[in-house]
């Protein structure tokens, strides 16, 4: 019964046409490319050189395709080449198969069983005064030791955990014989001499209601003799307006407006000098 040969499928080379293969097709079509264009730049300008370069390019490629050294193909042999070359040649061979073993000289958790298991067979390592078949330590038995009393390590006391203090304040005692005094709030009083300004002919003043509360917004207009109005302003949160630059000497017509408020025409006469805060309130009776 035969079986077939087990062969290496990877370096199988398909053929392209008849024992060519299409790795030799590529050596020899890249050598007639370049051949044919070195025909087309260089046959114009030096007929010689091109055709020594057309054949040399024609030759290579076959020499890569079909001339083998060896039983090895040209490219196989120019690889190797270049590697002897560029490859370094020191090199160090390692087994494989060798096991690493961890050393246990330097670790602290094998030193530890070893200590204790040595204490505990009253054991001791002696420094080797011969080479045993095995190598290592000889080990040998040495007389009890009698161990100092060790106290019990006992764990820490739980620590009470503070409680908070709550501090309740009393209320405060109440004397009945202790008159309550009951402080009523004094009415804003309005100072008829007071002054807004310090330069002349600037009118100013405060407007209040009945009960002495100032009166916020309140639009103050003042006209000339020909009914033209020449200033005006807004009182302010302590319902006092001024005028921002003083006017001339005359007489001159005062007006204030307020939302659900009516108040008279004032008439005042400006003769230079510093006027006092005018007292203003509006009309009872109407709104």
């Amino acid at each position: 019964m035969e079986h077939p040969i087990p062969q290496n499928i990877t370096s199988f080379e398909f053929h392209l046409v008849g024992d060519m293969t299409l790795k030799q097709f590529g050596f020899l079509a890249v050598g007639c490319v370049l051949a044919y264009l070195t025909f087309l730049i260089l046959f114009s300008h030096s007929s010689f050189i091109s055709i020594i370069l057309m054949i040399g390019f024609a030759l290579t490629g076959a020499m890569f395709a079909f001339i083998p050294i060896s039983d090895r193909p040209l490219d196989h042999w120019v690889k190797a080449f270049f590697r002897a070359i560029y490859t370094p040649t020191i090199g160090w061979w390692q087994n494989p198969f060798a096991k690493k073993v961890k050393s246990t000289k330097t670790d602290p958790v094998f030193n530890n069983r070893l200590q204790n298991y040595l204490v505990a067979h009253n054991l001791e390592i002696s420094p080797p005064k011969f080479t045993s078949p095995i190598g290592g330590p000889k080990l040998v038995r040495i007389a009890p030791r009698i161990l100092p009393p060790q106290q019990p390590i006992l764990p820490p006391l739980p620590q009470p955990i503070p409680q908070p203090v709550i501090t309740i304040p009393l209320p405060p005692k109440f004397t009945p014989s202790t008159p309550v005094v009951t402080i009523a709030e004094k009415p804003k009083m309005v100072q008829k001499s007071l002054v807004l300004t310090s330069l002349p002919n600037v009118v100013n003043g405060i407007v209040t209601d009945f009960s002495g509360n100032y009166i916020e917004n309140v639009i103050v207009i003042i006209h000339n003799q020909d009914g033209i109005p020449v200033r005006a302003s807004k009182t302010n949160k302590l319902g006092q307006f001024s005028g921002a630059t003083p006017l001339p000497a005359g007489l001159y017509n005062v007006t204030f407006e307020k939302e659900g408020l009516s108040f008279e025409t004032l008439q005042i006469n400006l003769n230079n000098e510093i006027m006092p805060a005018l007292s203003i309130q509006p009309m009872k009776g109407i709104s």
